[in-house]
């Protein structure tokens, strides 16, 4: 299948990839994906991921994970970095969730005047961190509630950071009336829980059995919040 290089209007949400599947994001030409790549730790954790997301949690095993990851299956090389696989587990979760705080930066709309752009840099910023951590996401929105204690009260911990980021940008960019009218706490919920959710079901669902391709999603949502602070 030939990649595809588009920009969809009028909210220009351009990405590059097969269709169904967003590879590059990028806001103004400019390319907002992050890396997860490293050394040897990482690269177990990216692919145990991978395996979790495509067997599950519990059905995959340390040597399978030593295989996909590079390492001599079965030897107990995995051991090295992690004590076991909840270990693992938890390290992933960590990871995502010190990279979705590095969106805290890139969430800076201090004096922001266009509410429309600021929102557009805010739903290809979500867009490209789901697209680099698509597996992570997609094992977190299908398993998360087998997972150990541990692992889900980190998730939770990054849900009020994702939750708290979100507060601060709807301070950033919203006129005062909004801010006297409204709990901003919950709009902040809102904004992202509607988008969250659907980045959910196109991780658990075949994206061509929703109503709606994700980036055409994202590109209403602007609008419907673009309209809402700018009433």
């Amino acid at each position: 299948m030939k990649e595809v290089n588009a920009c969809a209007t009028p909210t220009r949400l351009c990405w590059t990839g097969r269709p169904g599947q967003v590879k590059t994001t990028t806001v103004g030409g400019v390319d907002i994906n992050s890396s997860n790549q490293g050394g040897t730790r990482d690269r177990i954790i990216t692919n145990a991921m991978a395996l979790f997301a495509q067997h599950g949690y519990d059905k995959t095993t340390i040597a399978e994970i030593e295989e996909a990851a590079g390492l001599s299956p079965g030897s107990g090389s995995l051991y090295r970095h992690f004590k076991s696989k909840d270990e693992l587990l938890l390290a992933a979760v960590q990871r995502w969730r010190a990279e979705l705080a590095q969106l805290s930066e890139r969430l800076d709309f201090t004096g922001t005047k266009n509410v429309r752009d600021a929102l557009q840099r805010a739903a290809m910023l979500l867009v490209s961190f789901v697209t680099a951590q698509g597996d992570t996401m997609s094992v977190f929105a299908v398993q998360g509630l087998m997972f150990p204690p541990n692992a889900n009260q980190e998730i939770a911990a990054a849900w009020i950071d994702g939750y708290a980021l979100f507060a601060k940008a709807i301070r950033d960019i919203a006129p005062a009336e909004v801010l006297e009218e409204h709990n901003v706490d919950a709009l902040a919920v809102q904004m992202l829980g509607s988008a969250s959710h659907y980045f959910g079901q196109t991780l658990a669902f075949d994206e061509s059995s929703l109503p709606m391709p994700l980036l055409d999603y994202m590109g209403q949502w602007i609008s419907t919040w673009t309209a809402f602070f700018e009433r």
